[in-house]
């Protein structure tokens, strides 16, 4: 996994969106860390990079404050469809904790305006 590099193309202009969205990519960013030291699932590998392109992709878009609402939706959406992960309690889970981290900090993130 690589971490998601804050670029000045991201920012709105608008100070609490771009405080919103940088907060996202940082603990994005600390996941990539904290799974360099944990030994974790494949299908967290896929999850966290489906999140990060959807994150990179749509920060790279011009947004108006409807399609910062529908990003956070898309957001939501990945979580809601991605948790639990299949790995989950099979065989293939490393107990390793870093989906439910994760998964609970963008919850937390998706309440924050």
């Amino acid at each position: 996994m690589r971490p998601l590099r804050w670029k000045t193309k991201y920012l709105t202009g608008t100070a609490s969106i771009d405080n919103h969205n940088l907060a996202l990519v940082n603990l994005l960013n600390e996941s990539v860390t904290a799974a360099s030291r944990l030994e974790h699932c494949q299908d967290f590998n896929d999850w966290h990079h489906s999140l990060m392109e959807t994150v990179e992709t749509t920060l790279s878009q011009p947004k108006s404050t409807f399609e910062q609402k529908h990003y956070q939706a898309e957001i939501q959406h990945l979580v809601q469809i991605g948790l639990p992960l299949p790995a989950k309690n099979g065989s293939a889970c490393r107990d390793c904790g870093l989906c439910d981290q994760l998964g609970e900090q963008v919850g937390e993130w998706l309440t924050k305006d």
